[in-house]
C-alpha cells in the first residue's frame, strides 16, 4: 500500500514525472471546466431558440391582428357621407335580396372619439339561404365598416327553404366634420 507521503516523494525524485502529473491535473481540470460550459452554452442557446420561437409566433399574431385594424380604420375613414341604410341596401342589391327586404331601421347614432356609430335593425323575409349568406359578406367585406352584433334566422313554416333574418349591425363612419 502507498501513502501519500511515498507518492510526493517520488515525485520530488524524478521532477519531469512530477510536472507531467501537475499538466494531467490541469489538463483533466480544464477539460470538465470546458465541458460545463459548453454544457452551459447549449442549454443558454436552446432556451434562446425557444424564445425566438415564441417571439415569431407573437410577431406573426401581431402582424395579423395589426392588419385587421388597419384594414377596419381604412374603411372607418374612408367615404364618412355614407349612410348605414345606403349602405345596405346597396349591399342587398349586389345580391338580389332587396324585395325581401321588410325594414331597415337606424335605431340610434352616437360618437366616439371623431367617430359616428350607428346602430341599424334590419329584418329579411322570404330569402333563401345563398343570399343571406352573400348579403353577410357584402356587409362584412364592403368598403363601409359594418359589423353584425345580432343575428337571428328563423324558418318560415309555409316555405321550408326560405327564411326570415333580424340583423342587428353597426355601422362606423369618420363623422362628417372630423
Amino acid at each position: 500500500m502507498t501513502r501519500p507521503a511515498d507518492i510526493f516523494l517520488r515525485l520530488r525524485q524524478r521532477p519531469a514525472l512530477a510536472l507531467a502529473s501537475l499538466v494531467l491535473a490541469i489538463a483533466v481540470v480544464g477539460a470538465l471546466f470546458l465541458v460545463e460550459r459548453y454544457s452551459a452554452a447549449r442549454k443558454q442557446a436552446a432556451v434562446a431558440k425557444d424564445e425566438l420561437s415564441t417571439f415569431r409566433t407573437l410577431e406573426e399574431g401581431y402582424i395579423r391582428e395589426k392588419a385587421g385594424i388597419e384594414e377596419a380604420l381604412r374603411k372607418a375613414r374612408s367615404k364618412a357621407d355614407q349612410q348605414a341604410v345606403a349602405v345596405i341596401e346597396r349591399a342587398a342589391d349586389a345580391v338580389g335580396a332587396r324585395p325581401s327586404i321588410a325594414f331597415i331601421r337606424q335605431a340610434g347614432e352616437e360618437e366616439r372619439l371623431g367617430y359616428a356609430v350607428a346602430k341599424i335593425d334590419v329584418r329579411l323575409e322570404r330569402v333563401d339561404l345563398n343570399r343571406i349568406v352573400n348579403l353577410l359578406y357584402h356587409l362584412e367585406r364592403g368598403g363601409a365598416l359594418i359589423v353584425t352584433k345580432e343575428f337571428s334566422m328563423r324558418t318560415r313554416f309555409d316555405e321550408p327553404e326560405l327564411y326570415d333574418v333580424d340583423l342587428k349591425l353597426t355601422h362606423v363612419r369618420r363623422k362628417p366634420d372630423a
